[in-house]
């Protein structure tokens, strides 16, 4: 393969994203282990060797290239986001197979626990862009969908101690995720509305979809405080999403969010290694 296809996939994976996948993997992993000892296990490197450049190129991927169409319109893609080009179809579905099969592999290694996570996430990551479903054109269910960002880390903490997390935090999980969603949907509206796609926001609208995700956002922090009063700090998703009621731009306040995962999620990793230490 050429460096500069290399390179171009690459840039399809997103690496300023990986640690939405990576690093809630690590997160999950490491509230479910009951020693240091676990990560010697070549468990933890492979899962964040595969929830890396292989697990994001298969998601944007496929989310790329069957976006053609509105990436057509949208001022974020080739600049902070790739836009594929006709000459690159074909790569790009031959990278999609293999990382079609490098999954399939990988689950057959894994607990079953852990396979089914791993299934539900690729599962969900085909069914938001591919026809027919293509989900990420059905309002609520766009957002809804979202949840596959939180397998990862239901596949990591069942590596480690055998046994799914609590309905609680997965609950809490899946109202972030689906926030999460909504709110980087906004800055696509216009884009979205000239390809004729019915994302939740193109229905509710700018200041409905901000109220829509501060309502998500509180839902979750008040699951996920229930579960531990120490996670007071994911209040400052529902504040964010406050805060852009009253910003021009949600395009350019989201340009922060990147920033606030990185640190609440690494937070949220030595939180849960310190009773390991």
């Amino acid at each position: 393969m050429k460096a500069g296809t290399t390179l171009r996939l690459f840039h399809i994976s997103r690496p300023k994203f990986w640690l939405y996948l990576a690093g809630t993997f690590a997160v999950g992993y490491t509230a479910g282990a009951s020693s240091l000892s676990a990560f010697t296990n070549p468990t933890f490197f492979i899962g964040l060797l595969y929830f890396s450049l292989p697990a994001n190129l298969f998601l944007y991927g496929v989310n790329d290239y069957f976006d053609r169409d509105t990436d057509a319109n949208n001022e974020r893609k080739g600049s902070d986001e790739a836009k594929i080009r006709s000459d690159e179809t074909t790569v790009l579905q031959s990278a999609l197979v293999i990382l079609t099969g490098l999954t399939v592999v990988y689950g057959l290694f894994l607990p079953w626990k852990a396979t089914a996570s791993l299934t539900s996430f690729f599962l969900l990551s085909s069914a938001y862009s591919t026809p027919p479903l293509r989900l990420k054109a059905v309002p609520f269910l766009d957002s809804a969908t979202n949840i596959l960002y939180v397998f990862p880390g239901i596949m990591g903490y069942t590596l480690t101690a055998s046994a799914w997390p609590s309905y609680q935090v997965v609950v809490a999980a899946g109202l972030w995720t689906a926030a999460m969603h909504l709110y980087s949907a906004i800055p696509d509206i216009e884009a979205d509305e000239s390809a004729d796609v019915h994302t939740t926001a193109v229905v509710l609208g700018k200041t409905n979809s901000l109220i829509a995700c501060s309502a998500l956002w509180s839902a979750s922090a008040a699951l996920f405080i229930s579960v531990d009063p120490w996670l007071l700090p994911v209040l400052i998703y529902p504040l964010m999403s406050v805060l852009a009621l009253y910003h021009e731009k949600v395009s350019e306040q989201y340009a922060v969010y990147p920033y606030v995962n990185a640190f609440v999620g690494m937070a949220a990793f030595w939180y849960a290694a310190i009773p390991l230490l």
